[in-house]
């Protein structure tokens, strides 16, 4: 079996959705961030790549290279099926696999990419702005929970 890192960095692309660089107030003007995303941008993505929007960010997943690896992913997850079920965040996801956050992006894209799950973001609820990012921030970025067989998200 292969390991998940390895899986992920094969069959998953990070791309931005804005500027490489961007500033920031937050606090109520009391801080100023400057955010740097060193990541190609969506538009430079390969057209055989299907994007997922996990708000942050776009993942392109190689969707033959995920489907390649479904059962190495399934046999991962397994043991996590339970917790995942339950529809986890991306916070969630990332410590019960041990896995950093962009990766646990991965793992979300990948599994909606094969129908395990969907991806929720803020926009799923109509959330936009300095709101969606807020919640996304805390954690709301989601799966719909772990299916398998006739379970599988449609």
């Amino acid at each position: 079996m292969t390991d998940l890192k390895s899986i992920l960095s094969e069959c998953c692309h990070l791309f931005r959705k804005g500027e490489a660089v961007t500033t920031r107030t937050i606090g109520g003007g009391v801080m100023e961030v400057t955010e740097i995303f060193a990541m190609p941008h969506v538009d430079q993505a390969a057209p055989d790549l299907r994007m997922v929007d996990v708000h942050f960010m776009k993942i392109g997943v190689d969707p033959i290279g995920a489907e390649l690896h479904r059962d190495d992913l399934q046999a991962i997850l397994y043991p996590h099926r339970h917790d995942l079920v339950l529809g986890p965040s991306y916070l969630a996801i990332a410590g019960m696999l041990e896995i950093e956050q962009d990766f646990a992006f991965a793992v979300m894209a990948m599994g909606e990419v094969l129908g395990i799950w969907r991806v929720i973001t803020p926009a799923t609820f109509g959330l936009t702005g300095e709101h969606a990012d807020g919640a996304a921030g805390s954690g709301y970025i989601m799966i719909s929970g772990y299916r398998t067989g006739s379970e599988v998200a449609a």
